[in-house]
Order: C-alpha cells, then structure tokens, then sequence
C-alpha cells in the first residue's frame, strides 16, 4: 500500500536525489523532475525500482513558467494527488552577498 504521493523538483540528483529515496524508503510514491539530465533521472528510477518503490520523472525547468504547467498535467494525468511537496530544484550563484 502507498503511503502517500510526493513530487520533488530537482529530484534527479544530489539534494533532490536524496529526498526521492527517503521517501520512496518511506513507503511513497514519488515523482520528481530533471532539467537536463535524464541519464541521471534513469539512475534514479533505477535505485527506486531497486528499493522495491514507484514512481517516475518529467523534465520541467522552473524558471519557464509553460515547462512547470507541462509538467502539472502530466503529473496530473498520472496520480490521483499530492501529499507532499518539495521545491528542490534552483539556480547555484556563487560570488558576494551584493551579486547574488
């Protein structure tokens, strides 16, 4: 029985990648997103499967506002809805305080 579904942005690697496998861990359903790197999303679906979890992946890019309202109706279309949200996904600026 899933105990819940989760979609975390950015969720293909790293932080993101961390968070999609507690969950799944967890007992939920998750679905997350990937901007580019769907040799990493692959990965992650792999290692979700391999936990004995479901789930899968869309590409979105958050800072194009169409891209996150694809995303929304192809997850839509897929779970009946959400209990958990995690905005995952940003833009890495390194330099001063007064640039970023």
């Amino acid at each position: 029985m899933v105990e819940g579904y989760v979609f975390v942005s950015g969720g293909d690697r790293g932080i993101g990648r961390a968070v999609v496998l507690r969950f799944v861990r967890s007992g939920f359903y998750v679905v997350y997103s990937y901007l580019r790197n769907r040799e990493a999303a692959e990965k992650t679906l792999e290692e979700i499967k391999r936990l004995g979890g479901d789930g899968f992946y869309v590409q979105m890019d958050v800072s194009d506002q169409s891209s996150v309202y694809e995303a929304y109706r192809v997850v839509a279309d897929k779970i009946p809805y959400l209990n958990v949200l995690v905005n995952n996904a940003g833009i890495l600026h390194v330099g001063g305080i007064e640039e970023v």
